[in-house]
């Protein structure tokens, strides 16, 4: 898994790469199959209409999954939605809702009222998603977070004195909402991200002016690890010369380290954007393991640097970006070194452990490819989202890939699903994207007053 604090890019001229250089195979695809025609609607599983009542207004709002139930969630109304598309339950809160899952468990956060006073107060609950009653509920100050399987939840003791005091987090767990651990925070904190039995930390200072730190936890008790540095630093020191600007771009955690990196516009042309100086960082003792350079995106050729796309494989461990010929490429967070590289320019749009999505030119028309990163070759190809998509988003769920216009409106909105291993499957669900899962895709359709849910299941 991996922490993401940011996204952007950064410059810096094109000083010789730090990082221990591997050999870099580059391999040319062979020929992908046609495209193949658009696959017809198919007919949902089920559907459920939605009417807008006092808050809750559905046309924005997702369907995600819970303990065995489909769950949809829109200004203060969480619903839930049986197998068979029937309602199981309604909540209504006294404010607006966020919702997360951990363990199976609805974790529900509005405000709670009160004196106004920093931080307000929230109250966070863990609901039983199959009868939505109350499993357990605490006050917590903002900035909770569900991260894996664990509730964290800051509590500040009334307005902040830049005291240490002040501020604690406790880690609950979610089905009972126990304090597992609670440690003095140093403001208000958030846990960004867990990997290997460790977590990342940041915090935020009172008001505009203080310092912002990130650092690593013991995720089984909250001690302390080796990483504590200012969020415009790395490691304690600076990659770049003293008097520019410091910045940190997004920052990574996986297999026991933590990566950093640096975004900062000082470069002289417009082809040197897209780059992030990366140092990676041992999680637990803050020692520096590799240090190097990536380039995320062809500035010239894609007149921007990755906006909207996952800058990270599913699996957390390869950093996406492109050689300087603008190839696709898939740099290993474990050593900074090149995993696999693109045999024709390229933007990778998703990806996992072993296969990536590239979006390029096929006989002079974009297509995505999906590439099989151990040999290179490419499975499938297809070019028919393009005839009618602008930009892209994808969503990569075990065996199975949706895709969709990341703007849809009027008949432009239009969802697809691929087998990974054979592409395009023969239907596709029509209406609206709102939300996919295991074995699933939802869409939805608006009128005024209503909305309806649509649900397919994908094999």
């Amino acid at each position: 898994m991996l922490a993401f604090l940011a996204t952007a890019c950064s410059g810096g001229g094109t000083p010789a790469e730090t990082v221990p250089s591997a050999p870099v195979r580059t391999i040319v695809p062979g020929t992908p199959p046609p495209s193949p025609t658009p696959p017809p609607a198919t007919d949902p599983d089920w559907s459920i209409t939605m009417e807008n009542e006092g808050e809750a207004r559905w046309r924005d709002a997702r369907l995600f999954a819970a303990g065995g139930r489909f769950m949809v969630a829109s200004g203060n109304q969480l619903r839930a939605i049986t197998g068979k598309g029937k309602q199981a339950w309604k909540r209504t809160f006294r404010s607006d809702v966020e919702v997360a899952v951990a363990d199976g468990v609805v974790i529900v956060t509005h405000r709670k009222g009160g004196a106004a006073t920093w931080p307000p107060p929230n109250l966070v609950l863990g609901l039983d998603p199959a009868n939505g009653r109350t499993l357990w509920k605490a006050t917590s100050s903002p900035y909770e977070s569900v991260v894996g399987e664990m509730v964290y939840t800051p509590v500040c003791r009334g307005e902040q004195t830049e005291r240490h005091d002040d501020c604690r987090l406790s880690a609950r767990d979610p089905r009972t909402g126990q304090v597992r651990w609670t440690i003095l925070a140093e403001h208000v904190a958030t846990v960004t991200g867990t990997a290997g039995g460790v977590l990342t930390m940041t915090t935020r200072p009172k008001g505009y002016r203080g310092k912002h730190w990130l650092m690593t936890l013991d995720a089984a008790s909250g001690g302390r690890l080796g990483v504590r540095v200012e969020k415009e630093r790395f490691g304690g020191e600076l990659l770049y010369p003293r008097g520019q600007q410091r910045v940190s771009g997004p920052t990574y955690l996986t297999g026991g380290l933590l990566i950093m990196s640096s975004k900062e516009d000082q470069v002289k042309t417009f082809k040197e954007m897209c780059r992030l100086d990366l140092v990676a960082l041992n999680a637990r003792t803050g020692a520096k393991k590799w240090k190097g350079r990536i380039r995320l995106a062809d500035a010239e050729r894609d007149r921007q640097c990755r906006y909207g796309l996952p800058d990270v494989s599913a699996d957390g461990g390869g950093l996406f970006g492109v050689d300087e010929r603008g190839h696709p490429r898939v740099v290993d967070l474990a050593n900074g070194r090149a995993r696999w590289t693109g045999g024709k320019p390229g933007t990778i749009l998703t990806g996992d452990a072993r296969t990536v999505l590239v979006k390029e030119l096929v006989d002079e028309k974009e297509t995505l490819t999906l590439y099989d990163i151990s040999s290179g070759k490419a499975r499938w190809s297809d070019g028919e989202p393009f005839k009618v998509w602008g930009r892209l988003s994808t969503v990569l769920l075990g065996d199975r890939l949706v895709v969709r216009p990341a703007d849809c409106y009027r008949d432009n909105c239009y969802v697809r699903v691929y087998d990974l291993a054979k592409g395009p499957l023969d239907t596709a669900p029509a209406g609206e994207y709102a939300g996919a899962g295991d074995g699933w895709v939802a869409t939805r359709e608006t009128s005024d007053t209503t909305t309806t849910f649509s649900l397919s299941r994908t094999g």
